[in-house]
């Protein structure tokens, strides 16, 4: 699959994939794992060729669960998992904060 990478996004085809590494050099094997598409989950980030959103790894490590339960329990890899924390913390660094008036 050929891969372009525009501004921390990647496109392929239809879909959107999501560019894994701010100041890393980009690698479409990791790019390949996160993947948003309107016709998969309702647009929602999933694990690629999954129906598993992005969430949903993260909350089941959030909530106790090891990589190893994740990975027996989803059917997904290590790569997998660490591409999905990787895409929330980017999407977490693209947050903006502002404080409330006191």
């Amino acid at each position: 699959m050929e891969c372009m990478s525009i501004g921390g996004l990647v496109r392929a085809g239809n879909a959107k994939e999501i560019g894994i590494g701010h100041g890393e050099p980009y690698t479409c094997s990791m790019a390949d794992r996160v993947v948003i598409d309107s016709k998969i989950c309702h647009g929602k980030p999933v694990i690629r060729g999954t129906r598993l959103p992005v969430s949903i790894v993260v909350g089941s490590l959030a909530g106790g669960m090891t990589f190893e339960e994740v990975q027996r329990e989803y059917g997904i890899t290590l790569d997998d998992i660490r591409a999905a924390l990787k895409f929330a913390g980017e999407l977490l660094d693209q947050e903006q904060h502002h404080p409330l008036p006191a």
